[in-house]
């Protein structure tokens, strides 16, 4: 199932399983990339999905500010 599929329910315990990641994180580790991507996509779509007001945290950016892959 991709996180577009899951459940407000779900996508919530994604949420939270990600900001876990990252406050546990003792160092940098190229993971962060992909999953900060995750975590600003999933956002976005609950906000828009569900009318919620959940706020972008550890967005991967370029040193310019524009977004990275």
């Amino acid at each position: 199932m991709t996180w577009e599929r899951l459940s407000r329910e779900d996508t919530m315990t994604r949420l939270a399983e990600i900001d876990a990641m990252f406050e546990d994180a003792k160092g940098w580790g190229s993971w962060m990339v992909s999953v900060a991507n995750e975590r600003e996509a999933m956002v976005n779509s609950a906000n828009q999905r569900w009318g919620l007001n959940l706020e972008h945290k550890y967005q991967a950016r370029t040193g310019s500010g524009g977004h990275t892959d």
